[in-house]
C-alpha cells in the first residue's frame, strides 16, 4: 500500500496559466517571448514610440515562480540575483512588485508603459492582456507548411 502511494508523489502537476497584461497606453497586442524576456531581464527597457518599461513582479505569488522560469529561463532566486547585480552596478532599478494579483492589476493599470502577468484572464478596461508567441515556433510552423500542397 505504501507503494501504491508513493506513485503518486511524482505525477506532474499542470502548470499555472500565465498571462500578460499591459496598462492600455502600450502601442503593443503581441509580443514574442524573447522579447518578453528580454523585458524581465533588464534588455529591453524602452517601448516603441519611446515609452518607458515599467517591469512589474509579485515574488509573493506562487505564479511567480512560473513566470520567471517559462519567460526568463532563471528559477526565482536567479531572477533575483540578477536583478540585484544590474542594481548594484548601476545598469537597472529594481521592477516595481506587488503583494497579490489585485495589487498587480492596480500598478499595471497606474504606471504607464507597465507589464505584469496574472492567473487568469482579466476583463476590465484598466488593463489590456497581450498574447505571447514563440517566434521559432512559429518559424518552425512556416517552414512546414511550405513543403505542402495547400492548393
Amino acid at each position: 500500500m505504501i507503494y501504491f502511494l508513493g506513485c503518486f508523489l511524482f505525477v506532474p502537476v499542470a502548470a499555472a496559466e500565465v498571462y500578460i497584461i499591459v496598462n492600455t497606453t502600450i502601442p503593443v497586442s503581441a509580443l514574442s517571448k524573447n522579447e518578453l524576456r528580454d523585458i524581465y531581464i533588464g534588455k529591453r527597457t524602452i517601448w516603441n514610440g519611446n515609452l518607458k518599461i515599467v517591469p512589474v513582479i509579485a515574488p509573493s505569488l506562487s505564479l511567480h515562480d512560473e513566470f520567471v522560469l517559462k519567460y526568463t529561463r532563471k528559477s526565482s532566486s536567479q531572477f533575483k540575483i540578477w536583478w540585484l547585480k544590474l542594481v548594484f552596478s548601476g545598469e537597472g532599478a529594481f521592477p516595481k512588485t506587488a503583494s497579490s494579483e489585485k495589487e498587480m492589476i492596480e500598478k499595471v493599470s497606474e504606471n504607464e508603459g507597465a507589464i505584469g502577468y496574472v492567473s487568469s484572464e482579466i476583463n476590465t478596461d484598466r488593463v489590456k492582456t497581450i498574447v505571447i508567441y514563440d517566434k521559432d515556433e512559429m518559424i518552425k510552423t512556416f517552414e512546414k507548411s511550405k513543403g505542402t500542397d495547400n492548393e
